[in-house]
């Protein structure tokens, strides 16, 4: 009966353990997937003025050749 009793209390540590890791865990995705959208977002701005800055260019390009 001690050993069972022993068992269960190693259990019953191990399940809160995990429950903690499990927390942890959940807040490191959510840094993660918020991080990841922001720096996304970014980027994705950056390309979009790139690609514009480049359509200026051959617009002005364009304009110069009808004068």
């Amino acid at each position: 009966m001690a050993k069972l009793a022993k068992l269960m209390n190693q259990v019953a540590g191990l399940k809160e353990q995990l429950s903690i890791c499990n927390q942890a865990y959940e807040k490191l995705l959510k840094r993660y997937n918020k991080l990841y959208q922001k720096y996304s977002y970014e980027e994705t701005i950056e390309k979009v003025k790139e690609i514009n800055e480049q359509r200026k260019d051959r617009k002005n390009i364009y304009d110069n050749k009808k004068t």
